[in-house]
């Protein structure tokens, strides 16, 4: 869990106790910062998107750095994601698009038609990508359009904050409406 006003990360065991506390407060210097966006990959590395230094901070499962991504093309980052092959999409609003890293290294940007406001990849490497007009858009890997779903009457979802995928369900939070929506895509 990413507490960005309070400058850490704290982890949960599953009953909902407090196992680990990084950052102000923690055991670790971690986020100067802005902590906004969080992932974490196969090998138990947790991702911590620091908006205000346009990075990444890679933490390993103690809560010590051991690398930061730093790159001139994250301008506001708002959410990011690594997909099962250790792809890293990095949801950028301002420049309206996802910055895509493998093996930490930049290899391009996939323009979306409106900023994104949260990321997430299924089993099968499938991205949604929630876009700040109401839009949700699967795409392939390397970004191409598979769907897209529009804010309606009935499923108005405008102003998610996260969306995530289970057992092939797609669900959305909207943190304004104080609402979960599930659905299968």
């Amino acid at each position: 869990l990413g507490s960005s006003l309070n400058h850490r990360i704290q982890a949960f065991q599953p009953n909902g106790i407090l196992d680990a506390q990084w950052g102000k407060g923690g055991v670790a210097d971690l986020v100067k910062g802005l902590p906004f966006g969080l992932a974490i990959d196969g090998l138990g590395m947790v991702y911590v998107a620091d908006v205000a230094n346009r990075s990444i901070q890679i933490l390993d499962g103690a809560g010590v750095e051991v690398n930061r991504i730093t790159n001139e093309v994250f301008k506001n980052i708002v959410d990011m994601q690594i997909a099962q092959d250790g792809t890293l999409y990095v949801a950028d609003q301002d420049t309206r698009s996802l910055h895509v890293f493998m093996e930490d290294v930049y290899k391009q940007s996939i323009p979306l038609p409106a900023p994104p406001r949260a990321i997430t990849a299924d089993r099968d490497g499938q991205l949604y990508v929630a876009l700040t007009n109401g839009t949700i858009l699967q795409l392939s890997p390397n970004g191409t359009v598979l769907q897209e779903w529009v804010a309606t009457d009935q499923h108005p979802w405008h102003g998610l904050t996260g969306l995530t995928t289970w057992r092939n369900r797609l669900y959305l939070v909207s943190q304004n409406l104080a609402t979960v929506w599930a659905f299968s895509p």
